[in-house]
């Protein structure tokens, strides 16, 4: 009986492992997904700001050069 019993929990301590590490890589996967998700949105909202800020020497530019 208490071979069985030993047999029983060594395999549910290789299922508890398996479970933990499938858990921690969908989470990992779902971080990485949200980070790179981020990422474009930060980076989209940059080129946005670029195309509305006029660089210097357009004619929508404040800047007035002294001669």
């Amino acid at each position: 009986m208490s071979r069985l019993v030993k047999s029983e929990m060594a395999r549910f301590e290789q299922e508890r492992i398996e479970d933990v590490k499938k858990s921690l890589e969908s989470l990992l996967d779902g971080m990485i997904t949200r980070q790179k998700e981020a990422i474009q949105a930060r980076e989209a909202f940059q080129q946005m700001l670029l195309k509305k800020i006029p660089g210097p020497g357009s004619k929508g530019s404040t800047v007035t050069s002294a001669v």
